[in-house]
Formats: structure tokens, sequence, C-alpha cells
């Protein structure tokens, strides 16, 4: 009798899995097209002029916004180390194995949220620095981290 509850259980926890897989793809599909909006914005609204400060403020604004940029990138990758750390094996009750898909589902959103965030500050650069180059660089890092970052799909056995 008890074996079933377990099943039942394992049932549950692992269509709540599926639910939240479901969504964290829409969440990412939705953010892979942000950043195509990011692309199109940024080339037809791209300004003609150079900044109205000079070339050392702007190269110092470059600058910051790329060592932000990678410390983006550190943090997304500890997210995803910590998201992943567990231990695969152990017979989790109901409670925590949602609890830990609740923890899956909001590292992938947080994941998610940062590699936009890379790419829009490749917008503000590109409107405050009038580069284009770089505009393109962060914007191609926050696609290749969305696409290299794809979720897995989610069970109890792999938390």
């Amino acid at each position: 009798m008890e074996k079933r509850g377990n099943v039942v259980a394992d049932q549950n926890a692992n269509s709540g899995s599926d639910q939240q897989f479901r969504m964290l793809q829409l969440i990412y599909f939705a953010i892979l097209f942000s950043l195509v909006t990011y692309l199109v914005t940024g080339f037809l609204l791209r300004p003609t002029r150079l900044p109205p400060w000079g070339m050392k403020t702007v190269a110092t604004l470059i600058q910051a916004f790329y060592f932000l940029s990678a410390g983006l990138i550190a943090l997304i990758f500890l997210v995803r180390r910590k998201i992943y750390r567990g231990s695969p094996t152990a017979q989790l009750s109901p409670e925590e194995a949602s609890k830990q898909i609740g923890f899956y589902r909001n590292g992938h959103v947080l994941i998610y949220v940062l590699c936009e965030a890379i790419g829009l500050i490749g917008l503000i650069l590109l409107f405050m620095a009038g580069s284009i180059q770089h505009f393109v660089n962060l914007i191609l890092v926050s696609f290749i981290l969305l696409v290299v970052l794809y979720p897995r799909k989610m069970t109890v056995n792999n938390l």
C-alpha cells in the first residue's frame, strides 16, 4: 500500500515537473524573441552621429559595460552550477520534490533574465556609444549563452 502512495507521489511530481518544464520553455522562447526584438530595434534606430561626449568617455563606457557583461556571465554559470548540484540518487518526499522543482525553475528563469540583460546592455551601449559592433557582439554573446543553457528536462531523479 505504501508503495502505491509513492508511485502516485512520483507521478504527481513528474507531471508537475513536465508542466514547469513547458513553462520554462515558454519563458526561454519569449526571451529569445526579445533578443531578436532588441536586434531589430538596434538596427532600425541606430544612431547616425557620434555621441556628444569625447572618445575617451565612450571607450571607458564600453569597457565598463564589457566588465559588467563578464560579471553577468560568471554569475550565470554560478547559478547554473548551484541548480544542478544535488544528490540524484536520494529519495525525495513529494514536498521536497516540489521544492526542488521550484528551485530548478526559478534558477533557470534567473539565468535567462541575466542572459537577456547582456543583450540589453548591448542595446544601451549602442545608443550611448553609437557602436554597432559592440551591440552585435553582446547580442551574439546573449544568444550563444541562451543556446548553450537550454533547459534540461526536469525529473525528480536528476535534480
